[in-house]
């Protein structure tokens, strides 16, 4: 390794490219770090002599040479910086060019010295530097000043800059490009850090996480593996087919997912690893690492992220919509620790090991499982290790009755149990995941009812509390002398609550009223409410014992 301080016009000096890896995140600076860039670079812009000025480090390492004309380093560390320094410089071309008169060759120097290897024929090594394939269109077409197909965070950035150069320096001048232009090149400095043929590039990667620079566990898996495909192609062939896919799909995701994802794979056949051990946990699979268990491993994370993806609900390609609203239901009750044993299910099913039919009967075996314990008020925090040890002992050739009589063995409350708990349950509160809860339950008594005619599950369609949420003078009569215990008693659980599209028809009124409004709706859940003459807490209780009925069989063991 060898380390030296240079300015930016060294690194660019010659036919050169720096080129980054596919193992490289793609280009992620955003409004915060532009401006700190630009910031230091006014300060320079502002002195009479600019002094050089320290903005980090790249880490570099050449590639073997080739029967080409251009030297060709990979980039390992400082690609954002590097990037955004040639954004800024196409802008300052594209605004020299577009006035010609007053700055001459200046346009062309920039790109014959700074953006472009003039005299190569490859389009390949055109560029000094060749970002990642995710971002290399986007970069293209900066330094070529053409129209955005998209906006990508380095589109975004050359519009920044564009603005930024309008507005002119502190005084509200105009930039003296050539100015602006020598304060980049001469007097940003940087320490160069080149890495022998020998020194691992992975190492300075966890080196560099390890000290302030932290990459996410997907980026350390990526760099790992694609490091580890030895042929050039072969890296290039693995990430198109494989990876870039599975960035794309979790790009339609929350935060962080594809962490979440690698840990949840792990845990597929039964282990419990800590997820702070996540990357770890990867690289000890793959060891010794080779090229054959790189491909292969990225071909599995491939395949099982999209399962990862149906199950979190993000991507539903593809899939039966039987299997997608089962997985809506199992999603209401926040189940993500039975992702690993569905996930291997779901590969199950792809292999024709299981048919769909017996994946969901599973998945309502866990439906059922959750909502039990849920009602019953059993702890959750025990549930992972349950799904993990369900992963490692199901039957595939049996999977529905091996996972029933596993599940029997682990805490699911039978009917007396659940039945007894559900009368007395608040299945609905304020909290947004409690009044989808609800929201299911409900829809799932309404269905069990088997009407013909049940009505769609849409947003016009609201829980109704038949006792109202706040007592007037009338409803205080109607439940007589204990009317504030029952209310606080019996408000939320499934006797007093309802489905209709009359909800704000509805509101306070009285309960002769209310029953006479529901009585015209056609949800099967309010015919039985003109059978009684008063709405007290034996009402609630016996209409509540008529559906925990039906939850029996709805959520059967």
């Amino acid at each position: 390794m060898k380390a030296s301080e240079t300015v930016f016009q060294k690194l660019l000096d010659g036919k050169i490219q720096y080129v980054v890896p596919l193992y490289q995140r793609t280009y992620s600076w955003e409004k915060s770090q532009w401006d700190q860039l630009w910031d230091d670079l006014l300060d320079l812009y502002a002195m009479g002599t600019p002094r050089n000025h320290f903005i980090g480090s790249v880490v570099t390492q050449q590639l073997p040479a080739t029967p080409v004309s251009v030297s060709r380093y990979l980039l390992i560390d400082g690609q954002q910086r590097m990037t955004t320094l040639f954004v800024l410089l196409s802008e300052i071309c594209r605004h020299a060019k577009a006035n010609q008169a007053d700055w001459g060759s200046l346009a062309d120097e920039i790109r014959d010295t700074c953006l472009t290897n003039v005299y190569t024929d490859s389009e390949e090594e055109k560029y000094k530097l060749r970002p990642t394939q995710r971002d290399q269109r986007a970069f293209v077409e900066v330094v070529e000043g053409s129209i955005a197909s998209e906006k990508t965070m380095i589109e975004q950035a050359r519009d920044h800059f564009d603005g930024l150069l309008k507005r002119g320096d502190s005084n509200k001048d105009p930039f003296d490009l050539r100015k602006l232009h020598r304060c980049i090149v001469n007097h940003l400095d940087m320490v160069n850090i080149t890495l022998e043929s020998d020194d691992s590039p992975n190492r300075i990667f966890e080196s560099l996480n390890n000290t302030g620079m932290p990459l996410s566990v997907a980026d350390l898996i990526r760099n790992y593996l694609l490091m580890n495909i030895s042929d050039v192609s072969q890296q290039d062939q693995a990430y198109r087919e494989h990876w870039l896919p599975m960035e794309e799909v979790f790009a339609q995701g929350p935060r962080n997912v594809a962490g979440e994802f690698f840990w949840h794979y792990l845990m597929r056949d039964g282990d419990m690893p800590r997820k702070g051990d996540t990357y770890q946990e990867i690289q000890e699979i793959l060891r010794p690492p080779s090229s054959a268990k790189c491909v292969e491993a990225m071909e599995n994370f491939a395949t099982f992220s999209r399962y990862y993806a149906t199950l979190s609900g993000f991507s539903e390609a593809g899939i039966d919509g039987s299997l997608s609203e089962q997985i809506d239901r199992i999603n209401q009750w926040e189940v993500a620790v039975a992702y690993p044993f569905l996930m291997k299910a779901m590969d199950n099913l792809a292999s024709g090991k299981i048919t769909l039919s017996i994946l969901i009967e599973v998945m309502r075996l866990i439906e059922s499982f959750v909502i039990r314990r849920t009602v019953c008020g059993i702890p959750t925090n025990m549930l992972r290790h349950v799904f993990g040890r369900l992963s490692a002992q199901v039957d595939t050739n049996d999977m529905v009755n091996s996972s029933r009589k596993f599940l029997l063995n682990n805490n699911w409350p039978d009917d007396d149990e659940f039945r007894s708990r559900l009368l007395g349950f608040p299945i609905y509160s304020n909290q947004a995941q409690n009044r989808r809860r609800a929201n299911l339950v409900l829809w799932s008594l309404e269905r069990d009812f088997g009407h013909k005619e049940t009505p769609e599950r849409t947003g016009d369609v609201w829980i109704e509390h038949i006792m109202p949420q706040e007592l007037t003078s009338e409803w205080e009569v109607e439940l007589g002398s204990q009317a504030q215990e029952v209310h606080q008693r019996l408000l939320h659980t499934i006797g007093n609550l309802t489905l209709t599209a009359y909800n704000r028809e509805l509101s306070n009124k009285p309960f002769d009223e209310k029953k006479e409004i529901l009585a015209k709706s056609h949800f099967a859940l309010n015919e039985s409410l003109t059978t009684y003459g008063t709405w007290d807490a034996d009402s609630i209780g016996s209409r509540a014992n008529d559906l925990a009925n039906r939850a029996l069989r709805i959520w059967k063991r």
